[in-house]
């Protein structure tokens, strides 16, 4: 179990980690940032244009795992979700308009999101 603070001193001592000049870190998706009265996890996978706190369940893998673990573990829920969406896309689209262009491109996503959830899995498997 780690508090907040251990994990954002874990994230500034990640050397893979970008620091800004904000006292926050990014990595892996996911931003840290510390404030006089508080700390914060933001996920950057999510929601678009701006970048939403984490929830319950999201900052319970970075306080049973730590930081480098739990940004992983959350990057992979990410890639599951967006590959789900593509997934009903890619129905949809075979469904109705059937333009064969729109879906080799879906697809094409699809495989960069298959790519970069194995390329997490190895990082983790290697972190155990």
């Amino acid at each position: 179990m780690y508090s907040l603070e251990e994990i954002y001193i874990q994230a500034n001592e990640d050397q893979f980690a970008y620091q800004t000049m904000d006292r926050s870190v990014i990595n892996y998706g996911v931003k840290i940032q510390s404030f006089p009265s508080k700390t914060e996890i933001l996920n950057c996978g999510r929601n678009g244009d701006y970048f939403q706190e984490c929830n319950k369940e999201e900052y319970a893998l970075f306080i049973n795992h730590g930081w480098k673990k739990g940004g992983l573990m959350l990057s992979m829920m990410n890639c599951k979700r967006k590959l789900e969406m593509i997934e009903i896309q890619i129905r949809k689209e075979n469904n109705t308009r059937k333009n064969d262009k729109h879906i080799k491109k879906l697809k094409k996503s699809r495989e960069n999101l298959l790519v970069k959830y194995a390329g997490r899995k190895q990082q983790l498997n290697r972190l155990l």
